[in-house]
């Protein structure tokens, strides 16, 4: 019987205790939720200029409606102070995927805006009050003190609106904000289970989580470091202000991608002979070659109608262009006294070619985009061979070299690989402009190179070999 009214006694104790403890909680004084804003005007307004820029905010969902709250709101002044800075603007934008072409045709540059976020809470105190909750046992009330802070900062990028060369960066740092936690009582039955503070602690991408959760459940925490925070918003908005000057932006402009560009290649002989005086007939074989390079082609193909012009100049007679010996018919090879054949080898050296991962707007688990940069040489040689136009024997030999020529490159493009020399002249126009006026330059020096080897008087010499080889061969059939 004793023992029966000493456990009443017990479990009576116990529940004055929950009762008590359940009364004070109720008693204690409620602080209402203060309202936070981030709002931010600029001090001074400067002159409209001729500069557009596009806004992409790559901040992720963050927990908590007061870090959110930042960011939509950075954002949103972000673009008024483009306004106060006379700045253009196209508009803001999620991702760089979302740019229809013509955003980033109209837009000069682009202004990347992330918001990086750290908190802190390992020196708060978590301990169970004397309360049982009724569930599977999982959960527990955690009573929380002590301070938590965090930090962060707003990562600028200024990057090319057509390429995304990253141009600039600026990190505006916060200064540390931290409040105290004087008694802040949750239950966490999905959020903070038994064992919870113990593993907490030593994982760090998780505090910032807990950290928002102490701001929504706790009125006068929620209300310390808001207060803290909106203050220091109007000093990141003018780091942010100052960052943006528009003459600053201007000297980021890159100059505009050329038009596509037609590269000619046209050589006219310095002097024109009088017709046939030379007394020989030139069967002319276009040069070969082997490149898959259209502008190295080009560059080869040209060669063979300017023969013509060079041989008509140096006042000898002309047959063709054919693509190869066995192409000249047998009376052509009969009225020819020499045929002219060309063996052009070009040597590409891409070794100083530097590809870049573009991280910031592409890079994706599927794939990632490179940009290259650095130098290529362009160099070779042209092979000249004249022969005796029945038998083809060679009689006469010269190899000119393509000195080489140094291209620097800064693409405009990205690529989802290392491209190769064809799709880089494709694709980037000034890279193509700058080989194709390189080879351009070699060009004309080669052809006037052969202009003075194709002297007549030095061709007479090789006419009578080559009759002594017309001779032989005829004999020997």
């Amino acid at each position: 019987m004793k023992k029966s009214i000493l456990k009443l006694s017990i479990v009576s104790n116990l529940s004055i205790v929950s009762i008590l403890y359940m009364l004070v909680i109720s008693c204690a004084p409620i602080i209402p939720r203060a309202v936070i804003t981030f709002d931010y005007a600029p001090l001074t307004e400067s002159n409209s200029t001729d500069i557009t820029l596009a806004i992409i905010s790559t901040q992720r969902e963050v927990p908590g409606t007061l870090l959110n709250d930042f960011s939509n709101n950075l954002n949103n002044d972000v673009v008024e102070t483009l306004a106060a800075r006379g700045l253009g603007f196209r508009g803001s934008f999620r991702s760089y995927r979302e740019l229809t072409d013509q955003d980033k045709s109209e837009s000069d540059l682009i202004v990347v805006i992330d918001v990086e976020f750290s908190s802190d809470i390992t020196k708060t105190h978590w301990e169970t009050p004397p309360i049982t909750v009724e569930g599977d046992g999982s959960t527990e009330r955690w009573n929380i003190t002590g301070p938590a802070s965090f930090n962060g900062s707003v990562n600028l990028i200024v990057i090319d609106s057509l390429t995304t060369e990253i141009f600039k960066t600026e990190k505006v740092e916060f200064q540390p904000i931290a409040g105290e936690l004087k008694s802040i009582t949750v239950m966490g039955k999905f959020d903070y289970p038994t064992g919870f503070a113990q593993s907490i602690m030593g994982n760090r991408s998780a505090h910032l989580g807990v950290f928002a959760d102490f701001l929504e459940k706790d009125n006068e925490f929620h209300s310390t470091v808001g207060t803290a925070f909106s203050r220091q918003y109007i000093e990141i908005m003018n780091s942010i202000y100052d960052y943006l000057d528009p003459e600053f932006l201007a000297s980021l402009v890159p100059p505009p991608e050329p038009d596509r560009a037609k590269t000619t290649f046209d050589y006219t002989p310095p002097e024109e002979a009088k017709p046939n005086s030379a007394g020989a007939t030139f069967a002319v074989v276009g040069a070969t070659f082997e490149t898959p390079v259209p502008l190295y082609s080009n560059f080869t193909n040209s060669m063979a109608d300017d023969f013509g012009e060079i041989l008509t100049a140096r006042g000898y007679g002309l047959k063709g262009p054919y693509k190869t010996f066995n192409e000249i018919l047998y009376p052509d090879k009969l009225a020819s006294n020499l045929i002219l054949t060309t063996e052009v080898k070009f040597d590409t050296d891409r070794t100083q070619i530097k590809w870049s991962p573009v991280e910031v707007l592409y890079r994706t688990e599927e794939e990632e985009h490179f940009r290259a940069s650095g130098e290529m040489v362009v160099k070779g040689r042209v092979n000249l061979v004249v022969s005796e136009s029945l038998t083809n024997e060679t009689m006469w030999t010269r190899s000119i070299a393509i000195t080489p020529k140094t291209i620097k490159l800064v693409s405009r493009e990205n690529y989802p690989s290392h491209a190769n020399l064809v799709g880089q002249l494709e694709h980037d126009n000034k890279f193509h402009e700058d080989v194709g006026n390189a080879l351009l330059e070699q060009y004309n020096e080669i052809m006037k190179t052969i202009y003075d080897y194709l002297h007549p008087g030095e061709m007479a010499l090789i006419m009578k070999a080559a009759a002594d080889a017309r001779k032989r061969a005829t004999i020997s059939q």
